[in-house]
């Protein structure tokens, strides 16, 4: 160590101890000079794990400044009694006493760093922008040192608490006793490699900043998670997990108060990062808008490992913004496996970029564009083209079956009417029957082909989407004529199906073997429920109905008969179980 010379005297020791306090455990203390304009003083440089404090060599003795060892952007020493720190933005002048000072305060300030980031080979080089230490013998009795004294067990979590009491200082802010108590005992034991912010959100918001930032070099857990905790003034840590971190797979910051500020931040983030693991990311429910989604959806689109699971429910996203999202998708049609899009307002017709993606051979499980005010009829086209072989979840719920309507060929012709009356009244009625003709609407060829052709549905919802009877009937048709796919559920509640609706489900529910769960609850078919209960009778394959809020407008007279029939349903064997 120092020799005697730069040795701190017992009783300004002692008296540096009492003005740092009880929290703070001093490593090293030297007597050095430091040099302010022409002027140059003794003074005392004492070093914690993390931060290197100066103070007057007197008692009292007297803090005059601090910095960070995180906060060092560089630091040179040229000759042996030369000593150039810039930190914060200021750079400190220091003239060490004896010959090795220098080497020693730069070897314990490397020995702490990798104490406190233990999964960083040469910490001194990665995280101080500029070292340089001449000659280079002296540079190899300093890393000589950092690997000898720095190599020690990892705490619990990959060191998590050690990490976090360092930014703690790093953000001047108290280390909160239970956070380490949670990591070390409860996240430890269930071997949870999820940091969720949730768990942290009845502290005040500040106080997440470091635990955020513990993230930067930690190679314990894979995930970052937040569901309902509002992180809009904690952007800049974030950015910074995302720029250093090596180890995070999924990322889910969803309702946290993110704008599109913080996505062009993240943009850069994720480019600088070269070796991020990152797969996986959910910002559903930030007001990101179609720029925000713009400036990620490059960077998310070519991770290193392939992007395999994006949310972007309810982030303000435009037709505009969905168009250049799927232009980036297409590169991801071998690695993504889950899209969330649901909630964001655009036209099937506006989107043609990302009926693309789905029309290219692609490995999606989930896709979910409910609540888009999308027309799904003209989606299906695509999806026979490229999801067939792995599509299990559809989600397309809360939207519109088309915007176009298609007149039988008959209702072309105009009515002959031999009444007697005008040919005014005449074509009067021609044009009335007309119009009302235009309501009738036809499911596409491809709509019943991919339920014929699909090798893996397992859930599929039109939730809130008014069917049309023809929709109805080539979904089941096409259902049953596929032997592939087993226990499906299909959830068409409040789809106003209504009587017409139910006619087609009873021509051809009794024969679709794949279905195990069926939703029909509020469509309106009342009294007509009777009869349909009994043709869902016939299929074996249901064991879970719900035909809940279908019978408000039964009749009293007509209720007994219908409920017997439910009665009947669940008694029967190989039937539905409830």
């Amino acid at each position: 160590m120092a020799a005697q010379g730069s040795r701190v005297p017992q009783d300004i020791s002692e008296n540096v101890r009492g003005v740092l306090g009880k929290g703070v455990k001093i490593g090293m203390k030297k007597l050095i000079r430091v040099q302010t304009g022409s002027k140059e003083e003794t003074k005392v440089l004492a070093l914690s794990q993390s931060r290197a404090f100066i103070l007057s060599a007197k008692v009292p003795a007297k803090l005059e400044s601090s910095f960070h060892y995180l906060n060092i952007q560089s630091i040179a020493s040229l000759k042996t009694k030369q000593l150039h720190i810039e930190a914060e933005d200021k750079r400190n002048i220091f003239k060490p006493i004896e010959t090795e000072d220098a080497e020693h305060i730069i070897g314990h300030i490397g020995v702490s760093l990798k104490r406190t980031f233990p999964d960083i080979p040469r910490p001194l080089h990665t995280l101080l922008p500029s070292l340089l230490i001449e000659p280079s013998e002296r540079m190899k009795n300093v890393q000589r040192a950092v690997d000898t004294m720095g190599t020690k067990e990892k705490g619990p979590c990959g060191g998590f608490s050690a990490m976090y009491t360092c930014m703690c200082d790093f953000h001047n802010l108290p280390v909160r006793e239970e956070v380490i108590w949670d990591v070390d005992t409860i996240y430890l034991s269930q071997a949870n490699r999820e940091l969720c912010l949730d768990d942290f959100n009845h502290m005040d918001s500040k106080d997440l900043g470091p635990i955020i930032s513990a993230l930067e070099h930690n190679t314990w857990f894979t995930k970052l998670s937040s569901y309902h905790t509002r992180l809009a003034e904690h952007s800049e840590p974030l950015c910074k997990v995302m720029r250093k971190n090596t180890k995070l797979e999924e990322l889910v910051l969803e309702n946290a108060g993110l704008n599109k500020e913080f996505a062009k931040h993240m943009a850069t983030a994720l480019l600088s990062n070269t070796n991020i693991a990152l797969h996986t990311v959910s910002l559903s429910h930030n007001h990101l808008e179609d720029r925000g989604v713009n400036a990620i959806s490059g960077p998310i689109c070519k991770l290193p490992r392939g992007l395999q699971h994006l949310n972007l429910t309810k982030v303000g996203m435009t037709a505009k913004g969905v168009s250049h999202l799927a232009l980036q998708l297409m590169s991801t049609s071998q690695s993504l496996k889950q899209l969330h899009l649901a909630d964001n307002i655009f036209r099937a017709e506006d989107i043609l970029n990302l009926q693309g993606v789905f029309a290219q051979p692609n490995v999606l499980t989930h896709l979910a564009l409910s609540g888009t005010e999308c027309a799904i009829d003209p989606l299906f086209g695509a999806f026979k083209r490229g999801c067939i072989q792995h599509l299990q979840h559809l989600s397309l719920a809360r939207n519109t079956f088309t915007h176009k309507h298609r007149l039988l060929p008959h209702m072309h012709t105009p009515i002959q009417m031999h009444t007697g009356h005008s040919e005014e009244f005449r074509i009067h009625v021609t044009h009335q029957h007309r119009r009302k003709s235009k309501e009738q609407i036809f499911a596409s060829a491809s709509f019943k082909e991919f339920f014929l052709t699909c090798q893996s549905l397992k859930h599929f919802s039109l939730s809130g989407t008014k069917l049309p009877p023809d929709a109805v009937k080539s979904m089941f048709l096409g259902l049953s004529g596929n032997f592939v796919l087993r226990d499906v559920h299909v959830d068409l509640s409040s789809c106003e199906l209504k009587k017409t609706g139910g006619e087609m489900l009873e021509s051809t529910i009794a024969n679709v073997p794949c279905i195990a769960s069926l939703d029909i609850s509020d469509n309106g078919f009342d009294e007509h429920m009777e009869t349909l209960l009994s043709w869902i009778g016939q299929n074996k394959a249901i064991r879970h109905l719900n035909i809940s809020k279908n019978f408000s407008g039964i009749r009293p007279r007509r209720l007994p008969r219908v409920l017997e029939a439910v009665k009947r349903l669940i008694q029967e064997d190989n039937s539905v179980s409830h």
